[in-house]
């Protein structure tokens, strides 16, 4: 690493320690530190607090990030706009997993950064690499552990036996065979992101062969791996020079898991207080609820979906999606701890800026997805949440 280099990953650090030492006093001087403490206690001991407990919760962590983020555009050049469609500068395809947040919130202070999240970090359509500036970069992340990439090995190896139903075999038929059968865990996941930053590439290039134009034609597409787990580290997978940004992702890795670790918290088995469904095309420059909720590894299960025109009649909920909700909460009663099992909580929350479309994603969740609807005891474990794109502020608005 160059000295220009060296320096850039200091700065980088001094900020985001200042991030989490802006944490720390947050709650060490709220009027309402006991509620903070209990819930983050609860947390560590993979124990979910109360829907009431847990809304004063995100409230106050919510407010202690907007707080940072206006502090840090008082001091540079006043509110940092919301990025055109086409204007990213960074677009990551990510997994749905609790423990692997590798951007910071002045990471998209820095530059616009736009992200989808499915599990096992799969690219079938590939609608957000046209949204990246022609000078921009694509990030495709796989992770340590990963239960999709698991379970894909299993449907694999085992002729298919077992209970799958058609939204987890859309996942799993993503990872392709010669990917899948491989026993080794961390070589998989390795192999997972070469695969899927390669379906990426032919996508662009299929677009361009079929006259679809040329957006995201020639932007570099990168593969890298969260080692959440064990070393706390972003893996370069590619087998070209590792780009610089991977530098500050690792250190993201290794800052969040600090901080989790200090409280107390460790990352097996995986734990969501919350799966969280939300649409970041929608959502502005501050495109990620768990960086807007405040939280650490291992505390929230965030999947994104589309909900553009989604009043309309004919339009489903993903399906890839929907499979990523119901491995955490829901397939053989959910396999992500918190909110999965016999005893989970079941919460779903839907973020979005607008009421309707925060009322027709429930009606549809409902009436797509009986284990669901079920489950959730015909919705009452369904929350929506307000999100203000003026003042970046969530709430809880009555059903």
């Amino acid at each position: 690493m160059n000295e220009h280099a060296v320096t850039r990953l200091e700065t980088a650090r001094e900020k985001r320690v200042q991030f989490f030492d802006h944490r720390r006093r947050f709650i060490e001087r709220h009027t309402e530190k006991g509620l903070i403490e209990g819930c983050l206690t609860s947390i560590a001991r993979q124990e979910v607090p109360t829907l009431d407990a847990l809304k004063a919760y995100w409230t106050n962590m919510n407010r202690m990030v907007v707080e940072f983020i206006e502090a840090v555009e008082d001091r540079q050049r006043g509110r940092t706009p919301d990025p055109e469609l086409g204007g990213y500068m960074i677009v990551r395809k990510e997994c749905v997993d609790s423990r692997t947040p590798s951007l910071t919130v002045l990471d998209l202070l820095a530059r616009p950064i736009l992200h989808e999240r499915t599990a096992g970090s799969i690219v079938r359509k590939g609608r957000i690499l046209g949204m990246l500036d022609p000078s921009g970069v694509a990030f495709i992340e796989t992770h340590e552990g990963c239960g999709a990439e698991a379970a894909a090995h299993a449907f694999h190896t085992k002729g298919s036996t077992g209970t799958y139903d058609h939204h987890l075999i859309q996942i799993l038929t993503s990872i392709p065979y010669a990917v899948a059968v491989e026993p080794d865990p961390n070589l998989r996941g390795r192999l997972n992101a070469l695969t899927q930053a390669h379906h990426a590439r032919m996508i662009l290039e299929r677009k361009a062969a079929n006259g679809g134009g040329l957006v995201g034609y020639g932007n570099p597409v990168h593969a890298i791996m969260n080692m959440c787990l064990s070393g706390n580290d972003v893996v370069w997978v590619d087998r070209s020079p590792e780009h610089a940004l991977v530098a500050v992702f690792r250190l993201n890795v290794q800052m969040f898991h600090q901080a989790a670790k200090d409280e107390g918290r460790t990352m097996t088995p995986q734990f969501a207080t919350a799966i969280v469904m939300y649409d970041p095309y929608r959502l502005g420059r501050f495109n990620d609820p768990r960086l807007m909720f405040g939280a650490l590894p291992n505390e929230m299960f965030p999947v994104t979906f589309k909900f553009r025109d989604i009043a309309n009649p004919d339009v489903l909920l993903s399906s890839s999606a929907i499979g990523s909700v119901k491995y955490a909460g829901f397939h053989d009663t959910g396999h992500v701890e918190g909110v999965g099992g016999k005893k989970g909580n079941k919460l779903i929350l839907i973020v979005d800026p607008d009421p309707n479309v925060r009322a027709a994603v429930r009606a549809k969740l409902l009436a797509q997805i009986e284990t669901i609807k079920t489950q959730t005891r015909d919705g009452e474990t369904i929350v929506p949440v307000h999100y203000d794109l003026e003042t970046r502020r969530i709430s809880f608005p009555e059903v």
